[in-house]
């Protein structure tokens, strides 16, 4: 069995799993609408104060409820001793990662497609001043937030703090991701923000790559130790 049929596999697997039971997929969509409306409750402010708090306000309920998708992780490969069960079998570990990353990929971009209609909604945003560049913004944000937290969930399921160890391993390693995903989201948002582009989208895209690739090629070695 090749490589790329492994992994549609266990793509196939987890979203089988989770569009039959759906709870998952509800918990994060209703979660990062409930935050939507939490923070422009909290937030609810002028336009100019806005455009230091919008790009937060965006991507907080993004971030938060891909963490949901990380646990859930966690939770559902050990029960019956799920992981070990794959890590003994013959399919390749590489296979294991990805598959696990494209179907936690496919969990956010459900949520962006509703979380994100509703920031325009409930902050009664303007049209973003570069649409082209806040899809780009949010498929390289979201890409790199998941290849990170399904790789470092993953790992922290042999410890019995998993939810706590998670983020604080997460959170740190995140910190240029999301440098990157504020600037270039402000810039997408509003027209009086200028500010160079290339620096920060050549900034995410050598953060995914390298935190997909490195996952990648290392995943069973890095599971055995």
């Amino acid at each position: 069995m090749n490589f790329y049929k492994q992994t549609f596999l266990i793509l196939k697997r987890d979203l089988t799993l989770e569009f039959r039971q759906k709870s998952l997929l509800f918990s994060m969509i209703i979660f990062a609408l409930m935050l939507q409306v939490f923070l422009n409750i909290a937030f609810d402010t002028d336009m100019e104060a806005m455009q230091k708090l919008g790009a937060g306000i965006l991507w907080i309920p993004i971030l938060l409820s891909a963490m949901l998708g990380f646990n859930r992780i966690v939770a559902m490969d050990k029960e019956n001793s799920v992981l070990t069960g794959l890590l003994v079998s013959p399919l390749d570990k590489g296979a294991l990662y990805l598959g696990k990353f494209l179907g936690n990929l496919v969990l956010i971009f459900i949520v962006i497609c509703i979380s994100v209609p509703a920031f325009f909604l409930f902050v009664q945003q303007p049209y973003p001043n570069s649409l082209g560049l806040l899809i780009a913004v949010l498929i390289l944000g979201s890409w790199g937030f998941v290849a990170m937290g399904v790789f470092l969930a993953t790992l922290a399921q042999s410890s019995r703090i998993t939810e706590l160890l998670l983020p604080v391993m997460l959170f740190p390693l995140s910190v240029p991701l999301f440098l990157g995903i504020v600037q270039l989201t402000e810039v997408a948002l509003y027209p009086s923000i200028e500010m160079s582009q290339n620096v920060w989208l050549i900034l995410l895209a050598s953060y995914d790559i390298l935190f997909t690739i490195i996952p990648l090629f290392l995943f069973d070695y890095l599971l055995e130790v």
